[in-house]
């Protein structure tokens, strides 16, 4: 681990630099999964880099000298060597994790192939499972528009990385798909820490770095646009996720359907409540754009039935805002019919003060989280999950790989999974992991323990 100040680098145990900011690293943890020998690093880098006409970028690696050919060689067959004799070992399933996944490492070669890593069974956009291009739109970004000579260094900037554990488990999706990738040599990851300022100044640092490709989840809805513009001013493809942007500058779009997840709640209280009945409303960090589309999507299921919302509140998508909030809450008047929360871990708070006070649990709503379903599944209190699955971090990392490998994306894709029921919960629930783990996820079993196990 190295560190200048201001971000921390951990070098995994096969090579890839995988950078996280120090606000981050209390609750980041290195990852083991990497892709080339750490020694020959400094032979795979290619020198001079160019930016061609247009969009199209290249690395020109210049000749190579005969005692670098030679000592690349060296290092290439005592790798292949090494794997050889740990393949058993490295090889990670997902056994009973609730998904279909199996997770292999990247191809142990000289990291000159350019093959992209194993794609997500059931993921036919190579992205994540239930992901596609937004069937509105046809805009395309052309093949070839970004094609990059690997290894590359892809930069991303994060809203806040110790917002919630939703937040930290992304974080670690992310740099565990850039992990398995034998194409990214540094992968930087910068915590805005839900500061505006923050977040431009890191994406300006990024691009200062000379980064090949840029992923950014905004703080707000315009807080990352003007490091967005000299991204693409700079040549750098932008890929979007987990918040939308007022402007429409970048080259890529991947957001989780938050109209979607909030309608779906919605719609599942009209049910439960026959279309009428007075019910709390638990939002999520004020100001996001994640939380004001989801209570958009709320209203738009509210629309034509006499739900009324009788008290609305911020629960930052955290357990102990969120118990705090509930508890004044039914203490200023527990008759409510039924609850939307806009995250798993404020309805964990909330079920959690209802039992404190010996009481019925109404109709709420939740989303994937490992505490939750077994909440549910123990209480069997009427609820609805929602789906959001922390692994649209990896599905960023994917676009930009995909951009720099030159292939042809979709401008704008949407992630707009159907709701489960407690059923659907019971298949993915894992008694042996902590309250922590999101659904789906796409972490080998073995990280799985590692991050989440109780054991």
């Amino acid at each position: 681990m190295r560190g200048d100040g201001e971000h921390v680098t951990i070098s995994a145990r096969r090579g890839v630099s995988l950078t996280v900011a120090k606000a981050s690293s209390s609750l980041i943890r290195p990852l083991a999964v990497v892709s080339r020998p750490a020694d020959c690093l400094v032979e795979q880098q290619m020198a001079n880099k160019v930016r061609g006409k247009g969009n199209m970028r290249k690395k020109n690696s210049g000749g190579m000298p005969p005692l670098r050919k030679y000592l690349m060689l060296l290092c290439a067959l005592a790798f292949v060597a090494a794997s050889c004799s740990s393949a058993s070992s490295d090889a990670s399933a997902t056994g009973d994790t609730g998904t279909d996944t199996e997770t292999t490492e990247a191809d142990s070669g000289d990291g000159s192939s350019g093959e992209p890593p194993q794609e997500v069974v059931g993921n036919p956009t190579g992205l994540m499972e239930g992901v596609s291009p937004r069937p509105d739109d046809n805009s395309i970004v052309e093949a070839g528009a970004f094609e990059t000579e690997g290894p590359w260094k892809i930069g991303m900037s994060h809203f806040g990385v110790n917002a919630n554990t939703w937040t930290v488990q992304l974080a670690h999706e992310t740099e565990s798909a850039a992990a398995k990738d034998d194409q990214i040599e540094e992968f930087i990851m910068l915590d805005a820490d839900f500061d505006q300022a923050k977040q431009v100044a890191d994406i300006e640092d990024l691009i200062a770095q000379e980064v090949d490709a840029l992923i950014v989840m905004p703080v707000t809805e315009t807080s990352a646009d003007p490091g967005i513009a000299k991204a693409v001013e700079a040549g750098i493809p932008v890929i979007v996720h987990t918040g939308r942007t007022k402007t429409d500058n970048y080259t890529v779009d991947i957001q989780g359907g938050a109209e979607n997840f909030g309608r779906v709640m919605g719609e599942f209280l009209v049910d439960e409540l026959g279309g009428e009945g007075n019910i709390w409303v638990l939002r999520g960090l004020q100001g996001h754009p994640e939380d004001i589309n989801r209570y958009r999507g709320m209203q738009q299921a509210f629309e034509g039935s006499d739900i009324t919302i009788a008290a609305e509140e911020v629960g930052d998508w955290q357990y102990d805002t969120a118990k705090s909030v509930c508890e004044t809450l039914y203490l200023n008047d527990p008759n409510v019919d039924g609850i939307w929360s806009s995250g798993a871990d404020m309805t964990r708070a909330c079920v959690d003060v209802f039992k404190e006070f010996g009481a019925e649990i109404p109709p709420i709503s939740g989303e994937g989280n490992n505490g939750y379903f077994g909440q549910w599944i123990e209480e069997g209190y009427p609820s609805v999950s929602a789906e959001y699955s922390p692994a649209q971090g990896a599905a960023g990392v994917r676009a930009a790989t995909a951009l720099l490998r030159g292939e042809e994306l979709s401008k704008r894709y949407v992630y707009e999974p159907p709701a489960w029921d407690v059923d659907k919960a019971k298949e993915f629930h894992r008694p042996d992991l902590s309250a922590n783990v999101w659904w789906p996820s796409e972490l080998s079993e073995e990280e799985l323990q590692e991050f989440y196990g109780e054991g």
